[in-house]
């Protein structure tokens, strides 16, 4: 199947994760949360009934294109979740850890191939260069590519930090000043961020749309903490790639999955291995209302491996919109997208 890569160029982003603060950042940006920024942007640009006409496109099941989320690039170099397996009896290389592959975040395009043509991690490991303090996975060709400002580096983290940033905020009644902190990741700079999309409409006006809303996207900012400068970039497409179709065979997910009633027999089959994410979050909600609390969706992460669908795109789209009482105070669907970016396992494209 062909697959759209898209290039993000910036440097300081805040991809907030579990906690009551802004503590935590992650080092990629999901699948759902990029979807709905997509809609977010069309909806400030091109008005209310734009986006709900993109938006129904979705919403009926029959997704016209599906995205992966963003995972970290270095240059050319492609990162992606390692597939879980279930029950992997295959043993660790001497001297490492069982611990120390389950750690493993990121591996390369190199890497990714292998292991979705068959092979394991702990095979994989032995061949590998390995960065992030063991947590990211390079084939040597790969290693061989970076450029010569990474590989001098002698820090721990020299493709990207995750770090924490100290703000000050002011008590407006007693003028007190208290500490807090913000998690960021900063990215060198040959680094940066790519996502996939695949298209299944062939749909030149919504090609056009898409591509306008994720430059509009760049300048608006993606992620959190936007208006203390996180997230600018520039968003453009790269690239094309060929990756085997998920159709009718086990398949593992790069993005975050909603599985629908009739795809649950998937996540009992002897090959699933998946973790499960429950997210919430708030919606910055049209002038005149205050913002509102989304309601809490689970989904499996990325990396899911799961068993044969006859689909191209399963999941689903579901609508987070708070609700008291019945009562809906923002008068508008707060949709996540669930659909899974699916890519075959096994040999064959």
């Amino acid at each position: 199947m062909n697959v759209e890569i898209w290039h993000v160029k910036g440097t300081r982003f805040h991809f907030g994760r579990h906690g009551l603060g802004q503590e935590k950042s992650g080092a990629h940006f999901p699948s759902d949360s990029l979807f709905a920024a997509l809609m977010a942007r069309i909806a400030a640009t091109q008005g209310r009934e734009a986006v709900e006409a993109f938006s129904a496109r979705f919403a009926n099941g029959s997704p016209p294109f599906v995205l992966t989320s963003a995972f970290p690039r270095i240059g050319e170099i492609l990162f992606f979740p390692p597939p879980l397996i279930s029950g992997s009896k295959a043993a660790a290389p001497e001297g490492v850890k069982p611990k120390k592959l389950k750690k493993v975040a990121y591996v390369s395009e190199g890497v990714f191939r292998a292991l979705i043509a068959g092979s394991s991690l702990e095979k994989e490991w032995q061949h590998c260069e390995k960065f992030q303090k063991d947590t990211v996975l390079l084939t040597r060709e790969e290693a061989k590519k970076l450029p010569h400002e990474i590989t001098r580096q002698t820090g721990p983290e020299p493709l990207w930090k995750i770090t924490r940033q100290p703000r000050v905020t002011i008590d407006r009644a007693t003028n007190h000043s208290a500490i807090y902190h913000t998690g960021q990741v900063i990215f060198n700079k040959n680094a940066g961020l790519w996502f996939g999309l695949r298209w299944l409409e062939a749909d030149a006006a919504l090609k056009r749309q898409v591509e306008n809303a994720f430059a509009e996207l760049g300048h608006a900012g993606l992620g959190g903490e936007r208006s203390s400068g996180y997230g600018v970039c520039e968003i453009k497409r790269h690239t094309e790639i060929q990756l085997p179709p998920p159709a009718g065979k086990p398949w593992v997910s790069l993005s975050r999955y909603i599985p629908k009633e009739t795809e649950i027999f998937a996540l009992a089959d002897e090959v699933s291995a998946y973790q499960i994410e429950t997210i919430g979050g708030w919606v910055r909600a049209a002038q005149g209302k205050k913002d509102e609390r989304r309601k809490a969706v689970t989904l499996l992460s990325e990396g899911a491996v799961l068993g044969a669908l006859k689909t191209d795109a399963p999941g689903m789209m579901v609508d987070a919109q708070p609700s008291y009482q019945e009562k809906k105070p923002l008068g508008h669907p707060v949709y996540r997208s669930g659909f899974a970016f699916g890519v075959g396992l096994g040999k064959g494209d």
